[in-house]
């Protein structure tokens, strides 16, 4: 019998105009936590969704318990025991915690097409209590915090029965708190003989939870190694392929002219008394605990909601917000479904939403070059870019239209920042 539950051998995995996976490698075991490192656009996504069936290998290997699989699609993976949590969880907000975990498997009524709701709710408790959590089963999915929908995602892939469950910064948006729970979470997995892949760019996690880690780069596998036998300064150098003496250097910059000042902002029952100055070339980070109000400060500037109290100054002249382009430019904290601003486009609203797998954005070479977009052509339609050329696609189009500054609220990614960013005009028809 083989000693891994899962090999993945020389993955090669490309995009149009892009080598986004070129030999990976991953093995393994169980009851193991293995984490996977890499900077953004190290291919790390990438690799795991060809694990997870939801895109397909151009080449490679995969074997589960010794034996070669081909995983066709997600369902083909659910069956096969893998399960996937990705970062923006896949639920039915509407619906409960039970009927997410069973979604399109409920227990019927005999031969007939009516729900089981007793056997259901009995079910999922049973799996609840898997991961020592007496969370309603009755309670709607939109009502539970960040951290129980996680617990949800996870009592899904423990349904399917999954011998593999791959987490994808399962961490981002987690309290001190919670992460400790989530890891107590974990550790009970591994005592049940679960296999886990463990996505995070936070290394002290790594440390914590971890028994080996892989490190991609520039989507090649660069090595694995037993995090016990290995140093935070050696998993930096093979992340980024050098030695780096000063992780966050100090870098001393001229202060520009004022662009934004804020006085006094305040929205009933949000936020009060927020005042703050942003100059030219300057970096500005707005932190504070889930709910301290950071994003809701962030949408009043861009004008998604009306201020009750506070001024707003732009180039030290008083203006009031209307419409969200006569300020800023905004990238918002989610990219499934995001706030698009269509250039080119005179027959489309200047402002829709619509899902971001069929919005069509193109990026100029200028613009995409500024960001460091690696596609093929400008004309690259988003939905086939990876997760880290999706991010830079939605600040590239922040830098496009003739705005001061730009905001970049990280809050549900990252869970702490909304980010504000004076960028410079660009003339260019061609970045219009």
């Amino acid at each position: 019998m083989s000693e891994y539950v899962l090999e993945m051998r020389d993955i090669v995995k490309r995009y149009p105009g892009v080598l986004a996976v070129d030999h990976g490698q991953l093995t393994l075991r169980p009851g193991e936590v293995h984490c996977l490192v890499g900077e953004n656009g190290a291919g790390k996504s990438t690799l795991m969704k060809v694990l997870a069936g939801a895109i397909p290998m151009d080449s490679g290997e995969i074997r589960l318990s010794g034996e070669p699989v081909s995983v066709t699609s997600l369902h083909h993976a659910q069956q096969l025991g893998i399960s996937m949590i990705y970062q923006e969880f896949n639920l039915s907000p509407f619906l409960s915690v039970a009927e997410n975990i069973f979604l399109g498997r409920e227990p019927r009524l005999g031969k007939t097409p009516f729900i089981n709701w007793s056997t259901m709710y009995r079910d999922a408790r049973e799996i609840l209590g898997r991961v020592r959590t007496d969370l309603d089963v009755r309670k709607p999915v939109n009502e539970c915090s960040v951290a129980q929908q996680q617990i949800v995602e996870i009592a899904k892939a423990l349904s399917f029965s999954s011998k593999v469950i791959v987490m994808d910064e399962p961490s981002a948006t987690l309290t001190d708190h919670e992460l400790k729970a989530l890891f107590d979470l974990i550790r009970g997995l591994k005592k049940d003989g679960i296999g886990m892949i463990y996505i995070s760019h936070r290394l002290e996690e790594i440390f914590e939870i971890g028994d080996r880690v892989t490190v991609m780069r520039d989507g090649q596998y660069i090595g694995t190694k037993e995090v016990s036998e290995v140093h935070r300064e050696d998993l930096i150098h093979m992340m980024v392929g050098r030695e780096l003496k000063d992780e966050y250097p100090k870098e001393r910059f001229a202060r520009g002219e004022e662009v934004l000042r804020v006085e006094g902002l305040g929205i009933d029952g949000a936020f009060q008394d927020v005042s703050f100055s942003l100059h030219k070339g300057e970096i500005m980070g707005l932190t504070g605990l889930v709910g301290a109000g950071r994003t809701e400060v962030a949408r009043a500037i861009f004008g998604a909601d009306k201020l009750h109290a506070g001024q707003i100054f732009l180039d030290g002249r008083p203006i009031t917000v209307k419409l969200f382009r006569e300020v800023t430019a905004g990238v918002p904290d989610t990219r499934p479904r995001m706030l698009i601003h269509v250039w080119g486009l005179p027959s489309w609203p200047k402002f829709c939403v619509v899902p971001y797998q069929t919005s069509i954005v193109g990026t100029s070479g200028a613009v995409g070059d500024r960001c460091g977009l690696v596609t093929p052509s400008a004309r690259t339609v988003p939905a086939f870019a990876c997760g880290h050329a999706s991010v830079i696609l939605s600040n590239a189009r922040s830098i496009c239209p003739p705005v001061r500054f730009c905001m970049i609220s990280l809050d549900e990614r990252y869970g702490t920042w909304v980010i504000l960013v004076p960028v410079a005009i660009l003339n260019s028809s061609a970045a219009r």
